[in-house]
């Protein structure tokens, strides 16, 4: 995944107002619910996968408008509220600092976010976190939250953040956390093929096409919805669960070792 442009750089005040403006013609109840009635900022790897799938949504949204603000490889640009550059922490204003009004009204984060906020989760700091779980929740329950807290109104009632549509600036900022924790040296990485949807026999099939074991199918319901991969290695490595992009075609995680891809069981949850 390539990097995220910054939203100042991105373009100028009337772009970014069409965007705005996008976003929240994006960002109906059928949308935003959905960041309401799922658990997605509970869970470590889980809050990545989903917020990426959430947002991926809205980037499909935008590349498909008549005159798409987003071409077919763009990513949706991020909102950095600790870039120290000029005043580019500020949530650009007027476009982004909406809603304005009654008890949802957003402000610029009071007091402002230090230039060391997120220092644990860039560059080489990244390595300290072994897994996706924790470094998941640790943003989550750390800075992540801390930010719509301070942004206040709507952002700070989590649930139904996604009004904002600052939000979704926001969260490719955090996205971005997690494409650079993928990307320091020496991660191996493996890449699951998509198959939820899929009958038993496609996935069986789809999942031996990629060079991985299949392991049984279980129809028990999973502790995450919605579905989700089961991804056990047989040398010992921990389990890990992945979540199964609706609309990606690969999903990924990181590897303990590199020699494990022949000995990858895979197995398929149903919610």
């Amino acid at each position: 995944m390539a990097r995220r442009t910054d939203i100042y750089t991105w373009g100028d005040q009337p772009k970014r107002q069409r965007l705005a403006d996008a976003i929240k013609a994006y960002a109906q109840p059928a949308i935003t619910d959905q960041h309401a009635n799922v658990a997605s900022h509970l869970s470590g790897s889980y809050f990545f996968h989903w917020h990426r799938e959430y947002i991926a949504g809205l980037e499909r949204f935008l590349r498909q408008q008549q005159n798409p603000l987003l071409k077919e490889t763009d990513l949706l640009p991020k909102w950095n509220p600790v870039d120290k550059k000029t005043d580019r922490a500020a949530i650009p204003a007027p476009e982004f600092l909406v809603p304005n009004t009654g008890s949802k009204a957003i402000h610029q984060p009071a007091p402002p976010i230090p230039s060391n906020f997120f220092a644990p989760f860039q560059g080489q700091n990244l390595a300290q976190w072994d897994n996706l779980d924790a470094l998941g929740f640790a943003v989550a329950w750390g800075p992540h939250f801390e930010v719509h807290r301070r942004v206040g109104g709507v952002m700070a009632d989590v649930p139904h953040a996604a009004e904002a549509p600052i939000f979704w600036l926001y969260h490719a900022f955090i996205d971005e956390i997690w494409h650079d924790w993928e990307s320091l040296p020496g991660r191996t990485l493996v890449r699951v093929p998509w198959v939820i949807g899929l009958t038993q026999s496609e996935a069986e099939a789809t999942i031996r096409a990629n060079n991985l074991a299949v392991g049984a199918v279980t129809e028990a319901p999973h502790p995450h919805t919605p579905r989700m991969y089961d991804i056990r290695w047989r040398n010992g490595v921990p389990k890990t669960y992945l979540k199964g992009h609706e609309h990606r075609v690969t999903a990924q995680f990181p590897l303990a070792n590199t020699q494990v891809i022949q000995n990858a069981e895979v197995k398929l949850w149903t919610a």
